[in-house]
């Protein structure tokens, strides 16, 4: 059952990802695969499969 506090955890795993990610060098973003251009998406991304997988999906 997906609820109001539900959303807000998801909105803040979002934010937290964005700003780990953001902190990282550019040399430290290539490592991982990812430009700096890909952050905003990887935010929500990177959820989206926590998410799936908690479910079961």
């Amino acid at each position: 059952m997906f609820n109001a506090f539900d959303g807000w955890r998801e909105r803040r795993s979002i934010r937290r990802t964005r700003q780990h990610l953001s902190q990282l060098s550019d040399q430290m973003l290539t490592d991982i695969g990812l430009i700096r251009a890909d952050i905003d998406s990887m935010g929500a991304h990177c959820f989206g499969r926590r998410s799936d997988a908690r479910r079961g999906n």
